[in-house]
């Protein structure tokens, strides 16, 4: 994988590392400090924020590259929809995409 990298770079191609996150109700912690021996707790079921998934892309050259919101997860169809506003945005420039091996990069 180094070896294809370095040669992507060799070439002129710009590496950029894309990746999502998730943010669910569970993102939010239930505990948070408070004095000594005690804790304040967090009635989670009552915050009504929504499950959002993030989708974004960093390079060493640009830093953020672009990023996309979500509501719920990221399918293939989602994922298609960030690639295509990422080679927009990067329209004549080469640009090589580094991501993991999730089943929605793969299809």
């Amino acid at each position: 994988m180094i070896r294809l990298l370095n040669k992507a770079k060799r070439e002129g191609y710009r590496i950029v590392y894309i990746d999502e996150t998730m943010f669910t109700r569970k993102s939010i912690p239930s505990k948070e400090y408070y004095p000594l021996s005690k804790n304040m707790t967090v009635d989670q079921t009552r915050l009504n924020e929504p499950t959002l998934a993030m989708l974004s892309g960093v390079s060493k050259e640009k830093g953020l590259e672009t990023y996309m919101i979500f509501p719920f997860s990221v399918n293939i169809a989602k994922f298609k929809e960030y690639l295509t506003k990422l080679r927009e945005e990067n329209e004549g420039e080469k640009i090589c995409i580094f991501m993991d091996n999730l089943s929605t990069h793969t299809s």
